[in-house]
């Protein structure tokens, strides 16, 4: 912000949000405040973006949104173990929703209180924790879904996510940023899992499931236009 201030825009200048954006990344890179190697131009684009403007309160939505999913699996899921005859997958997927809700809610917080500052939300530790957890819960989604003739996709879903989850740690233990890879590679693992739902013909569970994921991936594209609510949109789709 005190780098704007100092290279500001030309004045009677009419300029976008993005343009404005674009400009703030402009200098943090002369100034060397900003490294661009390696980086993708989503990557390059998310850092100015939290540059350019704060996002305190699309953050806070975000990380109460995340919490309606367990609230939902902690009112639904006693209903659901007691009327069926495999009750532990039910508890499973339950407890890793819990699990999962502590560290995309803490990774939320964190980017709220960094809001409008140079720091990258690529490097966060919290942000390997909510995509492990991510890999972790669609995995035991999938085993929960796999049941009879779709049994063969729990193993692998369990490969592609322990693969998914791996290069995370990895790249975290050698001290690299995240990476646009991340986020779809959970998407492959979503299609993945949901597929065992497909093949054992339970096609009113599935598609909407997926006509669910559909909504809320729109809301998670469009996030940067809708000026970071769409993530929080996401969660609640």
């Amino acid at each position: 912000l005190h780098l704007a201030r100092r290279h500001p825009l030309p004045s009677g200048s009419s300029c976008s949000s993005g343009q404005q954006q674009q400009h703030i990344f402009a200098m943090l890179r002369k100034n060397g405040r900003i490294s661009v190697k390696g980086r993708s131009s989503v990557e390059r684009h998310e850092e100015a973006a939290m540059v350019a403007g704060p996002r305190f309160w699309p953050e806070i939505f975000s990380a109460v949104t995340m919490v309606l999913p367990s609230i939902y699996a902690a009112v639904a899921s006693p209903g659901f173990a007691a009327t069926s005859t495999s009750p532990t997958p039910i508890w499973a997927l339950v407890y890793v929703t819990f699990i999962h809700c502590l560290a995309s809610v803490s990774y939320h917080l964190q980017c709220a209180f960094h809001a409008g500052t140079t720091w990258n939300r690529l490097e966060s530790g919290f942000r390997v924790a909510d995509m492990v957890l991510i890999h972790a819960s669609c995995c035991t989604y999938g085993w929960a879904v796999a049941r009879g003739q779709a049994a063969g996709f729990a193993p692998a879903s369990l490969l592609a996510n322990l693969m998914g989850a791996g290069i995370l740690l990895w790249r975290r233990a050698l001290g690299l940023p995240g990476r646009d890879a991340d986020s779809y590679m959970v998407i492959a693992c979503i299609f993945l899992y949901t597929l065992g739902m497909a093949r054992r013909g339970d096609w009113a569970n599935y598609l909407g499931t997926m006509l669910g994921y559909g909504v809320g991936g729109a809301f998670w594209a469009a996030n940067r236009r809708l000026g970071g609510w769409g993530h929080g949109l996401f969660h609640a789709a």
